[in-house]
């Protein structure tokens, strides 16, 4: 709190700047976000002809309909055949970044394509990917690495040139409404709206636009905690800290509702018809010696990482602010290595952001956490603090959840391959950042109790219990067996009256997802099963006060982690003996979800 300069320079602007060619158009917007500063450049420079030509003839189906070089597995050949090195005509544009960054989309997707082609046809064959091309011949390698030089990318496909630079306004005047936006590439049937492979890029897309208001009430915090010269702030900085956290915690439940619609724009049976020119070389089997950029690093193989999501920068910048500690594991590593695989603008802010939170030790400073409030008004506000802290969180959690939950639907279901299109184990790398939120969730709300007894939620245990009871339903066979005797003559009664018919009703529909394995509860849930008859006053107590601790412990359990020192690993994620398997484990992030929306005051 206090530090009024940041720990190093960022460049943020509040809007579009079209007319500014110099300007990196991946520089942070107050109001884009993390999109562009304007809209990708769709036609390339007279130059570019040759290039363009290939690109169009590419897809497995082109935009007339018909069969492409991937379809034929004749894109190699016309490389071979049509395309020159077109290395001295991108230094021609060297200084308008809007045709390099266009440049850098379109040799991301050739390249892609020419490596990988072989292994989509094997897969489309035999579920195999075999090996992919194991060099880029010059006519490829050169121009790309020498815009991605200019740009700032590591010359490879990555979220930027997959997402961020691949759309075009079909109506310029209805700007980015979905049913106007169009791909600009693609390797399957993308270039027509309907495809699968349009919705699976343009949902992407369409989240990164809501990034603008993450990116405001990001600055809008350090803005308040920046003012402060007391440990919890003066009732104005207090108040403006909670909007922006409130700003925070809208922003990006905005992007989780946005994120499920993505089941019913990209069908979870198709993913893998384009999935295949998603990955990358290091750590795949496909490129097994890496891959010869010919005419780059001495014609030594380079091993880069694939297209995922986890290069895109909204939630890596609620990690940085939010000051989430990851565990010291190879998996985390690997997060930092996908950092790498950023517009050289995204990667800065990040950074900014990062150290800037540290400065300003906002985390203390927003959970009040080193000193007490010396009136009721700065109590409640600092009470509100804490638990829109924690709320955004858990918004954080539940995108991790539901990108789990994608990756369950859309891969582990329908592709035994062990990693990753980035290179990342593909069972354990996912639960490895959410199991970090969980722990930081249970931490925060055991410091906010320990500041305030009153803990973050209502006074009273009824607006929890009726949330586990909203979800009941919704949470899987086996809580639904649970509710199923007494909802006919409950569903209407309150909830303290619930408790009196059936006085496990709050623990029951959660434990019941439990796999038989999972040993040793956590004590305070030993409490809570061991309760017979009426609920113990002590199990109200424990369920009004310990509402995420508990939740979070179940989860623990429920997905075979165990709960640091008071709980025995089960079994590996997914692989659940029982019948209790993945599927469980996200019934209860959906519960637990729910749980929190209830009980915040």
């Amino acid at each position: 709190m206090g530090s009024n300069g940041p720990s190093a320079p960022c460049e943020v602007v509040n809007g579009g700047c079209p007319e500014d060619v110099l300007l990196h158009p991946f520089t942070v917007s107050a109001t884009r976000g993390f999109l562009t500063l304007t809209d990708p450049l769709v036609d390339l420079p007279e130059e570019f002809q040759a290039l363009e030509s290939v690109l169009q003839q590419m897809p497995i189906r082109t935009a007339s309909g018909k069969p492409g070089l991937i379809a034929e597995g004749r894109l190699a050949a016309v490389v071979d055949s049509e395309l020159p090195d077109l290395t001295a005509q991108v230094d021609l544009y060297r200084d308008d970044l809007r045709v390099i960054c266009a440049l850098f989309r379109d040799y991301c997707f050739l390249a892609s394509g020419y490596l990988l082609e072989p292994c989509h046809r094997r897969f489309m064959k035999s579920q195999e990917y075999g090996v992919g091309r194991p060099s880029l011949p010059k006519q490829i390698a050169r121009p790309f690495v020498r815009c991605s030089e200019i740009a700032g990318f590591k010359p490879f496909l990555e979220f930027a040139s997959y997402v961020l630079l691949n759309y075009r306004l079909d109506d310029p005047a209805k700007g980015m409404d979905f049913s106007n936006l169009r791909l600009v590439r693609a390797y399957e049937h993308g270039l027509d709206p309907s495809s699968s492979e349009s919705g699976f890029i343009l949902v992407h897309l369409s989240m990164v636009k809501l990034s603008g208001p993450l990116v405001h009430s990001t600055l809008k915090a350090f803005e308040a905690a920046s003012k402060a010269t007391t440990p919890l702030g003066t009732i104005e900085e207090r108040t403006l800290l909670n909007e922006a956290l409130s700003s925070m915690v809208q922003a990006v439940s905005n992007l989780n509702v946005l994120m499920k619609s993505i089941y019913e724009r990209s069908k979870p049976s198709e993913y893998n018809n384009f999935r295949t020119f998603m990955f990358g070389i290091a750590s795949e089997s496909m490129f097994p010696n890496g891959v010869i950029y010919e005419g780059y690093n001495n014609d030594e193989p380079v091993f880069f990482r694939g297209e995922t999501g986890a290069n895109d920068a909204m939630i890596p910048l609620l990690d940085n602010f939010l000051q989430i500690p990851m565990p010291d594991t190879p998996l985390t590593e690997i997060l930092h290595e996908f950092s790498e695989y950023r517009s050289c603008k995204h990667k800065a802010f990040l950074i900014f952001v990062k150290e800037r939170s540290l400065e300003l030790d906002i985390k203390k400073f927003a959970l009040g956490s080193v000193a007490i409030a010396d009136c009721e008004e700065m109590s409640d506000l600092v009470r509100e603090s804490r638990s829109l802290w924690l709320q955004v969180l858990n918004q954080v959690r539940e995108f991790r959840w539901r990108h789990w939950c994608l990756v369950k639907e859309y891969i582990l279901k329908r592709s035994s391959h062990p990693t990753a299109t980035g290179g990342s184990p593909i069972v354990t790398w996912l639960p490895n950042q959410l199991d970090a939120v969980l722990e930081d969730m249970v931490q925060v709300d055991a410091t906010s109790r320990e500041h305030d007894p009153r803990g973050l939620g209502k006074k009273s245990i009824a607006p929890i219990g009726d949330s586990v009871w909203r979800v009941n339903p919704h949470a899987g066979h086996a809580a639904a067996n649970v509710v199923a005797e007494s909802s006919k003559h409950m569903r209407h009664m309150k909830w303290g009256n619930r408790l009196a018919l059936t006085p496990m009703a709050v623990v029951s529909p959660l434990t019941a997802l439990l796999p038989k394995q999972a040993k040793l509860p956590p004590p305070f849930l030993w409490q809570c099963l061991r309760t017979s008859g009426q609920l113990s006053e002590s199990c109200m107590r424990t369920l009004s006060r310990e509402p995420v601790t508990l939740i979070v412990s179940i989860l623990h359990v429920s997905h075979g982690c165990g709960v640091r020192a008071t709980a025995t690993p089960a079994v590996p994620l997914g692989h659940s003996t029982s019948g209790h398997s993945i599927s469980n484990f996200t019934q209860l992030h959906g519960s637990f979800g729910a749980l929190l929306r209830g009980s915040f005051s």
